[in-house]
């Protein structure tokens, strides 16, 4: 008796690359192919049979099969999908002014005293470009805005705002920026827009009130409210007289350095202290004087710039003699009659460094 057994298995097909390509309308078509392999009549690929063509031209979504067919009749096919995008040209970005302050009436250039919060701003998109072009969805981005002033796009309403309190001195010039990562050309469609937020700083500080029958005013009478020391230096005291009709006024301060301090007594606020060691850096300070119903504030603010010491000091005697050291040997033989020129030394100090001019013979 004989027995026949046969391996009756289609082929197996696979696709190189992506089994969906998304193009824009314009770009080229690369064809990835696919290989295919059988377990009897081996490598295949070159039996393979492509279906389908691709428009790149046209917007649609385009679909390509590949199939292939061993020595027993056993069919093996796989199928990649091309969708061909619109291609946007158009993006603009438009500063609103929205009379009823629904979404920001502010300037996209705006002078501000630090404590206020700014006017928001906001901007509207145009652009034809599809809500999901190529796969990106629309986006923006912005730089340059300062701290504490926030931005926030709507890809659904197609606006951006921006709006907060900042918290640090400056000129500020910030950017925006609208894209929809399409490339067309090797450049993507986008628009730009700038805008300057300036912070400044108040001598008379910045008030803010519930009530026309209490307020809190401020004037520098003594130092400077930005000033720049070294580390380990006292700053020049800053002093401000408050004026005020309120019955009773409070003050607390923030952003001081290590070892500088604020005290508050009769209206008068005194700044004072020698900065720390270690204390390095750049200091946003603030003194806030509110009334007790809390109805009234004030804030005054400054800066102070403490700079690493450029020299060290060390309270360890200088113990250690320094080194001489001969040139030459340690002794030398002559004739009579012989000139004897001096090798000479050289002497060193773990202080006081190369010593070697103040040898004396």
């Amino acid at each position: 008796r004989t027995v026949i057994v046969s391996l009756d298995l289609p082929p197996t097909i696979t696709l190189t690359g992506s089994a969906t390509i998304n193009l824009l309308v314009g770009d080229t078509y690369i064809e990835d192919g696919c290989v295919a392999t059988d377990a009897l009549d081996g490598d295949l690929t070159s039996s393979i049979i492509t279906s389908g063509t691709v428009d790149t031209s046209t917007v649609g979504t385009y679909t390509l099969v590949y199939t292939v067919t061993d020595a027993a009749s056993n069919i093996a096919s796989a199928t990649r999908t091309v969708i061909v995008g619109e291609v946007c040209t158009s993006v603009t970005i438009e500063l609103v002014y929205d009379a009823n302050n629904t979404l920001g009436q502010g300037s996209n250039n705006q002078t501000i005293t630090i404590g206020n919060s700014i006017a928001t701003i906001n901007y509207q998109l145009t652009t034809n470009c599809p809500p999901n072009a190529n796969g990106s969805s629309l986006n923006s981005s912005a730089e340059g805005l300062p701290e504490g002033v926030n931005y926030s796009f709507s890809g659904q309403n197609n606006t951006i705002l921006i709006n907060g309190t900042p918290t640090t001195l400056g000129t500020y010039t910030y950017s925006l920026t609208y894209y929809n990562n399409q490339t067309i050309q090797s450049s993507t469609v986008s628009a730009s827009v700038t805008g300057q937020i300036i912070v400044q700083q108040s001598t008379t500080g910045t008030s803010t009130t519930n009530s026309s029958t209490c307020t809190i005013t401020s004037s520098l009478v003594g130092g400077n409210a930005s000033q720049t020391v070294t580390e380990g230096a006292a700053i020049v005291g800053v002093g401000y007289d408050i004026t005020t009709n309120c019955q009773s006024v409070s003050a607390n301060a923030t952003g001081l350095p290590t070892g500088v301090s604020m005290t508050f007594s009769n209206n008068t606020v005194n700044i004072i202290g020698t900065t720390s060691a270690g204390s390095s850096g750049t200091y946003n300070y603030a003194v806030n004087l509110q009334n007790t119903s809390a109805s009234s504030s004030h804030t005054i603010a400054g800066i102070i710039t403490v700079n690493a010491s450029s020299t060290t000091s060390s309270s360890t005697a200088d113990t250690t003699a320094p080194v001489i050291t001969l040139t030459g040997s340690s002794t030398i033989n002559l004739t009579v009659g012989d000139t004897f020129t001096d090798p000479g030394a050289t002497a060193t100090d773990n202080v006081d460094g190369n010593l070697t001019s103040s040898i004396s013979i």
